[in-house]
């Protein structure tokens, strides 16, 4: 990947091309030669292959549990609790034991006002050997939403 984009800057489209279509033939688990190869033909202009390039990125992220992941947080950040809780579900179908999931789904389900569901994921990301210090920090932030400010 990082061979192919210095091929671009100084010109070598076509040997960047083969590099990245060989990088993509090797398979392996990054996605960033799929990400390159895909820059590199919508920059060309070549739509059609861009586009193929683009359902096979697709395919691999809908498989990944940490796009998911990803975008859950970035849904988190933005104060969409219901699109991260969307989003971790569909990482939590693809990697149930993943600890974390759990304490995001917490976090997602504290900031859309469902405590109880956070506390079925502190449950749960506890049950899976979850960090103790991230199980303590979600149930103080319970703890404020059920005892509020008085």
């Amino acid at each position: 990947g990082n061979l192919a984009v210095l091929y671009r800057r100084t010109g070598h489209e076509k040997e960047a091309e083969n590099l990245l279509r060989y990088a993509v033939g090797l398979g392996g688990s990054s996605d960033v030669a799929l990400h390159e190869l895909h820059r590199l033909l919508r920059d060309q202009g070549r739509a059609g292959e861009a586009a193929g390039v683009q359902r096979q990125l697709e395919a691999r992220q809908s498989a990944d549990p940490y796009y998911w992941m990803s975008r859950a947080l970035q849904s988190i950040a933005d104060r969409e609790p219901h699109r991260a809780i969307s989003a971790l579900n569909r990482a939590k179908d693809l990697a149930p034991t993943f600890s974390e999931i759990h304490r995001y789904l917490a976090t997602a389900y504290l900031q859309a006002g469902n405590p109880q569901k956070a506390r079925e994921e502190i449950a749960q990301m506890e049950h899976l050997g979850g960090p103790l210090n991230k199980v303590a920090l979600l149930r103080r932030k319970l703890d404020l939403v059920d005892r509020p400010a008085q």
